[in-house]
This record gives C-alpha cells, sequence and structure tokens, in this order.
C-alpha cells in the first residue's frame, strides 16, 4: 500500500522537519559543536567584564587624583640640601659677563622621623587613603663641606628642601642652624628655586655661617598632606628614617627595603638604614644658572623610598584573579551537565546549558558591583549563594529530581569555595589550583568508567 504525500509536499517537509528537530537534539556531534559556542559566548562575556573592571579602576584613578588636586599628592622629599651661591665671571671682552652657579651639599648624617596621621576620604563610591605627615629632618654638614665658600657668592646660602608638591605644607615650617632658629620664607629663594624648582621650601642662612668653625648641625619640621604614598630620598651620605603610622596596610616601596618593620592592627612602625656606598650620586656638585635641577639630584630621587597605603584587600585586583578562572566555572559547569544527562540517562536541551552558563557569567558581574559596596568577602558570598540557588532550583525543575540537583547544586558550591580558597593562597594558589583541577579529572573518569561498555568479542578459531 502507497501513501500519498500529496502534490504540494506538505507530509515531506513536516517529515524533514522532525528530522532536522531530531539531529539537533539527540546527534552528539551537534550538541558538541552548541557546546563550543556557548563556552566561545562564555569567553566573550568574560571579556567584556574585563573591560569593565579596568574601567572601574581607571575611574578609581580618576577619583584619587581628583581627591590629591584637593588635600595633596602623593609627597616625596629630597634633601634638605645646603644651597651656597657662586658669583663668577666668564668670558672676556666684549662678551665678558656675570653668572651664578649654585653648590649643592648633601648633609653628612640625616636622621628622620616621620609620623603619618592618616584618614579615608570618599568620592563617589571610591575610598581615597590620605594623610598628614610631621616630618623632623636633622642632621649635620660637615665642616669641611663648605669651608672656602665664604665670600664666594653677594647672596647668602639657604638650607632648601624638595617635595612634590608645596601647597600641601600644613602652618610654617621651622628650622634652625647651630641651635639658632632661622626663618622658612614663603617666598622661595633664588638659590632654592633655580636648583630645587618650584616645589620646595627654604630657609635663609646668615652668611656668616660659611665661617663657622664648627660643622652645621640642622633641624627642619614640616607638616604636609599627601595622598596614598610618601616617599624620601636618602639624601645624606648616611640617611636613617623611622616612621610611624596607625594605618595598619602598609606596603613598603621604593629602591630600599626596611631595616626592620612591625605591622599591627594598631598601624606599622618602620625604619630605614642607607649607608654611603651605592648611593650613585656625589655628596656635593655645582648647577649652572639654568632653571634644570643637577642629574644628581634626579638620580637621587630615583633612589627614593617609602610607603603606600594600601586597601587590606583590592576589589579589582582580586575581581581580575578571580576572571583567570572563568574557562574552569564553565567547564565545570557544563561538565556537571554532561555528566548527569550521560551518567543518570537526563536528557537536557542546549537551552538549559545556555542559561546555566549565563548564571555562571553573571556572577563575575556581581562580584564586581557589590565588591564596591560591601568588599570582596562579602561580594563573593553574596554572588556565590545566588548563582548556586539559581542554578540548583533550575537544575530541580530540568532534571526533575531532588537527589540529582542537590548533586548539582553541591558541585557548584565546592567550586565556588575551592575558587576563594585558592584567592586567599597568594604563593601556593598554582600548586592547589593543579591539584584540584587534576582530582576534578580523576572523579570525572571514575563517573564515567562504565560508558558505552560493550562485552568483549569472541576471538575466531
Amino acid at each position: 500500500m502507497t501513501t500519498n504525500t500529496g502534490t504540494d509536499g506538505t507530509t515531506g517537509k513536516a517529515t524533514g522537519s522532525r528530522r532536522l528537530r531530531a539531529f539537533l537534539s539527540r546527534d552528539r556531534t551537534t550538541k558538541t559543536l552548541g557546546l563550543a559556542a556557548m563556552l566561545i559566548g562564555f569567553l566573550v562575556a568574560l571579556e567584556q567584564v574585563d573591560g569593565l573592571v579596568a574601567e572601574r579602576q581607571w575611574m578609581r584613578n580618576v577619583a584619587r587624583d581628583a581627591v590629591g588636586a584637593l588635600w595633596g599628592p602623593a609627597q616625596h622629599l629630597a634633601g634638605p640640601f645646603l644651597i651656597v651661591p657662586v658669583d663668577r665671571v666668564s668670558g672676556s671682552g666684549d662678551t665678558l659677563r656675570a653668572e651664578t652657579a649654585y653648590r649643592v651639599i648633601s648633609p653628612r648624617e640625616l636622621d628622620v622621623a616621620v609620623v603619618l596621621e592618616t584618614e579615608t576620604r570618599h568620592r563617589g563610591l571610591f575610598e581615597v587613603p590620605v594623610y598628614t605627615a610631621t616630618a623632623t629632618i636633622g642632621g649635620r654638614f660637615a665642616r669641611e663641606d663648605f669651608a672656602g665658600q665664604a665670600g664666594v657668592g653677594l647672596r647668602p646660602p639657604v638650607l632648601a628642601l624638595r617635595m612634590a608638591d608645596a601647597a600641601g605644607v600644613v602652618g610654617t615650617p621651622e628650622a634652625g642652624w647651630n641651635g639658632t632658629a632661622v626663618p622658612v620664607d614663603p617666598d622661595l629663594a633664588a638659590a632654592a628655586k633655580t636648583v630645587l624648582g618650584d616645589q620646595a621650601i627654604a630657609a635663609t642662612l646668615p652668611a656668616a655661617v660659611l665661617s663657622d668653625e664648627a660643622n652645621g648641625r640642622f633641624v627642619l619640621t614640616v607638616g604636609l598632606r599627601g595622598t596614598g604614598q610618601f616617599h624620601l630620598a636618602p639624601s645624606g651620605r648616611s640617611t636613617t628614617v623611622a616612621m610611624r603610622s596607625p594605618w595598619p596596610h602598609p606596603s613598603f616601596t621604593g629602591s630600599r627595603t626596611t631595616a626592620s618593620h612591625e605591622i599591627t592592627t594598631d598601624g606599622f612602625e618602620a625604619t630605614w638604614e642607607i649607608g654611603p656606598f651605592g648611593r650613585g650620586t656625589p655628596s656635593s656638585w655645582t648647577t649652572g644658572s639654568g632653571p634644570a635641577a643637577a642629574d644628581g639630584l634626579a638620580t637621587l630621587e630615583a633612589a627614593a623610598f617609602g610607603v603606600a597605603l594600601v586597601q587590606p584587600v583590592d576589589p579589582y585586583r582580586m575581581t581580575e584573579r578571580t576572571l583567570k578562572y572563568g574557562m574552569l566555572f564553565a567547564l565545570y559547569t557544563f561538565g556537571a551537565f554532561v555528566l548527569l544527562e550521560t551518567v543518570f540517562r537526563r536528557p537536557l536541551h542546549w537551552l538549559h546549558y545556555l542559561l546555566t552558563g549565563a548564571s555562571v557569567a553573571c556572577f563575575f558581574l556581581l562580584l564586581l558591583s557589590l565588591s564596591e559596596l560591601l568588599g570582596f568577602a562579602a561580594a563573593y558570598a553574596l554572588g556565590a549563594a545566588g548563582v548556586v540557588a539559581q542554578t540548583g532550583l533550575y537544575a530541580r525543575a530540568v532534571l526533575a529530581e531532588l537527589r540529582l540537583s542537590l548533586v548539582f547544586g553541591g558541585l557548584l558550591a565546592g567550586l565556588y569555595a575551592g575558587l576563594y580558597g585558592l584567592l586567599r593562597l597568594e604563593d601556593t594558589a598554582l600548586v592547589a589550583g593543579s591539584v584540584g583541577l587534576f582530582a576534578a579529572i580523576g572523579l570525572a573518569m571514575l563517573l564515567t568508567r562504565r560508558l558505552n561498555r560493550r562485552p568483549a568479542e569472541p576471538v575466531a578459531t
């Protein structure tokens, strides 16, 4: 008996449509290609979140700069130096001209005591640590370093200190030379301005100090506002710095490590000791009359050291580290679904994979947005709990079995807990992650060991 398909081909079209749907829903190759496409889409979503992290970091830096413009930028101290103007004549005849050079002398000994009083300012959602530093700088210039300089210039010598932004100076600095107070003039002396630039303070010394038979002992006290970081250059032949602050999360930065430091919940104390060797700069040098500082000063500032006031957990850095494990999240989640489908024979539609992957990808966006408000740990806990609950309930509806949905939710919860442990392990994260991945592959092998097992065929005789 022959079935009439009709002249319009309707029955043939319906049969072809059913075959296509059957192929798309059952063919393993098609499903594998679909999963690969979903993984690519997942990676694209992670790249978008990574770009958003970079954008938020940029906005935080803008907020920090805005606070620094009002409060004071990261401060950087160099000096103090003894600057002696030297008048001289060059040329001859019609080209004869007078010019002034400057002899810049570093102290033989430099002892600095710094107290950083910190607070946190807000700019929108962003927190910016700021400080008010009180620096007491004492030391000694050796007599032989400035002997013979008396009478070489018409202007008196100055004791000058360079900084990143003189507008951050709090109150009036105080200076003393051999036990005698000397005023710090708000109008910067020409000698200091020529050698150190506009961002400096200076005390004008009596010209008679160049004729003293004693060493030049000095003390300079200055209050300074700044944001984020505080650094000092090793300006003396021997430099000792003692710093303390109630900020409990310091990061010691720069070209020199601390000689000792102690960090507690009440703050930190640190000391630096720099000897005369390895400074890379001369103990004194002479500049011309141009506005540029000497190469020796630039080299000295490049050797600065100090402290950065960091946040205990940077949410953007931690989110970036989490994103590095994004592909593992996708493979683990899709792998769990594949195991449930093959081992427990629960057929799943490609849309189930897609929506579950979208939920996992949304975790990273939740992590970024919530960490700005709640901190990284709370944001991670809330984001992970939300995704596990959402995908677990979805698995309950899709798999139609509570036991399997609990297994899926437990696997996903274990993944989030394990990743958080990896993020907390700074130094051993690589080995812990490698062992965890190896264990996950072993578990997958254990669960799939009986798939497609066929009895052995008899050997022909």
